[in-house]
């Protein structure tokens, strides 16, 4: 496309946002222009940046170009979402101080409309924040922020009038390539007192209202306005637009008489159609600052559009005018015309945006949002609502955060709990779906604790809570928000399964520190008809179970006895009220029996037929157990029975199993091997005893069984036949396994513990080189971890080398630390050893 210039005067006066202050050349900037309105805006940046990538370009045509750039980037941001905006905004500015950079020395006077645009961008990022600063949940930081933006954005423009006056010395009457002329100069600097102007007012309407600051700022604004006035011509178009800034700001200062009068010798002007609608709506403005809405109404009656051109400025001014109208309907409780002008001022947001884009539409929806949020009644709460999930709609993402956050607040303070924690929940969710984990789990955290009292807010915590759980892994700064949400859900909620949920959570977190009966105590809490129960109850009996570890034989001859207390709650859990036995046994129930048994068999004369009798009837009912509840309770039963002296009713027991699936006889050995660890010797003896008499005579009728399984029979056979005193054969079968799986440090460690059952010197010497190989699979810092330094430690001292030892654990807290407390106990009692 052929490039042809035009008069640079001209191009200067339509600037950028209210004008340009340089155009492209020639039908370019009607081409350019022309893409900007239709939103077309990458289309119109990839033609600007192929222009500025020619080499033939003149100084005057880069300038030009980068201009149209500049502009282009900044009318793009106006139109984005907010979270989108920014960014163009940096772009724009950056394009613009890139240009000034590169060309300060040799083409001075042409950086000067470029860096006009920078601080333009500047303006209009100020003006926008000021506009949504009414809605913002601060809105006193908010316009301090627009206030410091536009102050930035003024004292941009003073230097430009003051370089503009240094370029006037040096220049010349013609218009050239490379540097502008006088009255280019000229007319650049009647813009720029028109932008000051503008920027001075928008800097007055951020401060309240009356205020000595904001009269002040204002009549900064109306001499900077008034400044070229004197040098243009009549017909000059940059006269209406400085008449029309003069108009506003007199409004602003109840100055009717001032503003009337300018308004009177507008009218009596010949004006292009945008203009001439322009002038109405500060028509409409001016009735509006006097109260005067009936004669708004008449004004507005006239056509919207003249010669098929519209105006978004008298479509906000219409849009005010209805926003009038509603708050006198409601003033007065007529709710139908409240009604009426509701609906119509709606509409007329969706109108605006159809018809001008997305900018004036957000400017629509800013004017609706304020009015709707300043008071909190159930229609307007609503009216937020649906302009709050348009905006989401839309993809605004952040400007829908806003308005559920502005309704939220109203719905709170006029005490619409429920609706302000429906409103609440949205804008937390669009916060997740925008990414931001932590601000999502802070808001339902502050929703729920701020509404407390509603049916929901249980839920939402612990959804946020759920949240932390689900990227908590080893991030120790997130288990230790986890445990505090846990603390603070049981602090605040008293019921529910969210609040069961919260103890079988903070019982696990507890549990593994080693502190059994903060554990127990939050176990016993939860109900029994939690959906993970069954695990609670296997949890609570592994607390037991390192509780019995710790008794020594005074306590266990104490009155009552320590079991009593886990005996007496799954006792409680298999019988009625009135101490019958269930009629109706399920998985709880059941697995309560077992807890129970297991139990029941460490007490010192322990009540073998009772304990099968419960076995018995938890097997009753109408839903029959599933095999792995009935291998568990044969093999409590093969147990008794061995511990009563009658083995061949416990050999019976065995036969009969071995008729069921070889899945259940694995599971009966590892449940004899469970029960034996905290049985009395010689139990264990005849528990080992047992269990190779079982794999002897089942050997034959594995069959094909996958390796998982060979592995865990062979380990097994190994445990029962070291038990037994068969030590070179158990250890022998150890070490095979152990070389087959080198890579399973599960199996490594099971082998390191096996050989710390024996006091023979060289298995303890083999005992420290399997630590060590433990020791290196696991993560520093890890329970894994610590527990391999602590059998390291502990095998030195059985092999008599305790000064070894000492200095292990010492070097280990001035490095690593000693772990937590439950490790930290453990060590310290290690060094105290005898």
């Amino acid at each position: 496309m052929p490039i042809r210039k035009i008069s640079l005067t001209v191009l200067l006066l339509s600037i950028v946002l209210n004008g340009q202050v340089c155009a492209g050349p020639g039908e370019e900037a009607q081409l350019l222009s022309g893409l900007r309105e239709r939103g077309l805006f990458e289309i119109a940046e990839y033609h600007c940046r192929n222009q500025l990538g020619r080499e033939d370009l003149t100084p005057r045509e880069r300038m030009q170009w980068t201009v149209q750039m500049v502009r282009t980037m900044a009318q793009e941001a106006l139109n984005l979402p907010a979270d989108q905006r920014a960014a163009v905004w940096s772009r724009a500015v950056d394009t613009a101080t890139r240009y000034v950079t590169v060309h300060a020395a040799q083409a001075k006077s042409f950086t000067i409309p470029v860096a006009t645009q920078a601080a333009l961008v500047l303006a209009k990022q100020g003006e926008f924040l000021r506009l949504e600063a009414v809605v913002a949940r601060d809105p006193a930081s908010e316009m301090q922020g627009a206030r410091d933006k536009l102050r930035i954005a003024a004292k941009e423009l003073n230097e430009l009038l003051q370089e503009v006056d240094v370029q006037l010395t040096m220049a010349t009457n013609t218009t050239m390539d490379e540097a502008l002329s006088q009255q280019e100069l000229i007319s650049i600097k009647q813009r720029l007192s028109f932008y000051l102007g503008s920027v001075y007012r928008n800097q007055a309407v951020t401060y309240p209202s009356g205020s000595g600051d904001r009269v002040a700022a204002m009549q900064r604004a109306i001499s900077a306005l008034k400044q070229p006035l004197s040098q243009l011509a009549a017909e000059d178009p940059l006269v209406v637009d400085i008449q029309i800034g003069l108009i506003g700001c007199h409004r602003e200062l109840g100055q009717w008489p001032a503003a009337t009068g300018l308004l009177e010798k507008l009218q009596k002007n010949t004006l292009e159609p945008s203009l001439q609608l322009r002038v109405r709506s500060e028509q409409v403005r001016l009735l509006l600052a006097q109260q005067e809405l009936q004669k708004c109404t008449l004004l507005l009656e006239g056509p919207r559009s003249v010669s098929g051109v519209t105006s978004p400025e008298l479509d906000l001014a219409r849009l005010d005018t209805y926003i009038g109208l509603w708050q006198q309907a409601s003033d007065e409780k007529n709710e139908e015309r409240r009604k009426h002008w509701e609906q119509l001022t709606v509409a007329a947001v969706a109108a605006v945006e159809k018809e001008h884009g997305e900018y004036w539409g957000r400017r629509a929806e800013l004017r609706l949002l304020e009015h709707a949020g300043s008071r909190g009644a159930p229609s307007n709460l609503d009216v937020l609502e649906r302009t709050a999930d348009e905006l989401y709609r839309k993809e605004n993402f952040i400007e829908a955060v806003n308005a559920y956050d502005q309704a939220a607040d109203l719905a709170l303070a006029g005490g619409f709990d429920e609706v302000a924690l429906k409103l609440s929940y949205k804008a937390a969710l669009v916060v997740q779906q925008q990414g931001d984990l932590d601000e999502f789990i802070n808001r339902l955290v502050t929703l729920a604790l701020r509404l407390r009292k509603q049916p929901t807010a249980a839920t939402i915590h612990m959804l946020a809570v759920r949240n932390v759980a689900a990227v908590m892994k080893d991030d120790s700064q997130r288990q230790v928000q986890f445990r505090q949400l846990l603390e603070e859900h049981l602090q605040f909620f008293s019921k529910g399964t969210t609040v069961d949920q919260a103890r079988v959570w903070l019982g696990a977190f507890v549990q593994r520190e080693g502190k059994w009966d903060e554990a127990l105590a939050l176990y016993v809490q939860v109900a029994s008809t939690h959906p993970q129960f069954p695990d609670v109850l296997q949890q609570l009996q592994l607390c037991w179970d390192q509780k019995w570890a710790t008794y020594d034989d005074a306590e266990l001859a104490q009155q009552p006895h320590p079991l009593t207390p886990v005996i007496d709650y799954c006792h409680s859990l298999m019988t009625t009220d009135d101490g019958q036995w269930l009629k109706s046994w399920d998985p709880v129930s059941r697995q309560a029996a077992l807890v129970y048994s297991r139990f029941a068999l460490r007490l010192p004369q322990p009540q073998y037929d009772e304990i099968a009798t419960i076995l018995n009837v938890a097997a009753l009912g109408d839903t029959k157990p599933d095999g792995k509840w009935l291998s568990a309770a044969n093999t409590i039963r093969i147990v008794a029975l061995v511990a009563q002296g009658r083995g061949g009713q416990a050999s019976e027991l065995v036969q009969e199993l071995s008729e069921s699936s070889p899945q259940r006889w694995l599971e009966m050995l590892q449940q004899l091997a469970a029960i034996a660890q905290t049985s009395p010797a010689n139990v264990q003896q005849q528990i080992a005893q047992l269990q190779l008499d079982t794999i002897s005579e089942l050997q034959g009728k594995l069959g094909e069984v996958n390796v998982e399984y060979r592995l865990q029979w062979d380990l097994l056979h190994a445990d029962a036949s070291i038990i037994l005193g068969n030590a070179k054969s158990g250890y022998a079968l150890y070490a095979k396994i152990a070389s087959r799986n080198s890579e399973r440090g599960d199996i490594q460690q099971r082998y390191a513990e096996a050989l710390l059952l024996s006091n023979d010197e060289m298995r303890l010497q083999e005992a420290l080189v399997q630590w060590r190989r433990v020791l290196v699979g696991h993560r520093p810092r890890t329970d894994q971890w610590y527990a391999a330094k602590f059998a390291l430690a502990e095998t030195y001292i059985r092999l008599g080398e305790r000064e070894e030892a000492h200095q292990r654990i010492r070097y280990l807290k001035a490095t690593s630390g000693l772990g937590n407390a439950a490790w930290t106990k453990k060590f310290q009692e290690l060094l105290n050893r005898e």
